[in-house]
């Protein structure tokens, strides 16, 4: 596990001991991002997250994000160095982080209203707990998406 940019961008292990960092959670069980949302795929590898809970992923060799609030995957057509470096290049830009951003292992940043919403550009933003915001998430996209 790798703590990057303030908790901007979290890079999961299979040996973290912190159950938000650990690629076990969110592969297998309740939690797997393939239960949870229906464009992410069981072969996906869930390598990493940005501080809002966007998840990064390892598809075919290539990284992909899942933008949490929507279900909606982009395509990033780039191996996860190459990706690393083109974030390191900006990371406060390319990972929208805030310049405050200061979170504890295992917290994420909750907006609300959701910035998917049309009053997303006002919302207020809150450390909480991050398997609690994965799980918000992957509700709010089933009912905007009429899954649910």
């Amino acid at each position: 596990m790798k703590i990057l940019y303030s908790g901007g961008l979290q890079i999961r292990s299979h040996d973290a001991q912190e159950r938000l960092l650990n690629v076990n959670t969110f592969v297998e069980g309740e939690l797997a991002f393939s239960n949870l949302y229906r464009e992410v795929k069981a072969s996906d590898f869930p390598i990493a997250q940005d501080c809002f809970g966007d998840q990064f992923f390892i598809r075919d060799n290539l990284v992909v994000k899942l933008n949490a609030e929507t279900g909606d995957i982009d395509e990033f057509g780039c191996t996860w160095e190459q990706f690393l470096a083109w974030v390191d290049e900006d990371p406060i830009e390319r990972l929208n982080i805030p310049s405050d951003l200061e979170l504890r292992v295992g917290q994420l940043l909750f907006a609300y209203p959701p910035f998917c919403t049309a009053e997303g550009n006002n919302a207020s933003i809150k450390a909480i707990d991050g398997v609690e915001l994965i799980s918000f998430h992957a509700d709010f996209a089933k009912q905007i998406n009429g899954e649910q």
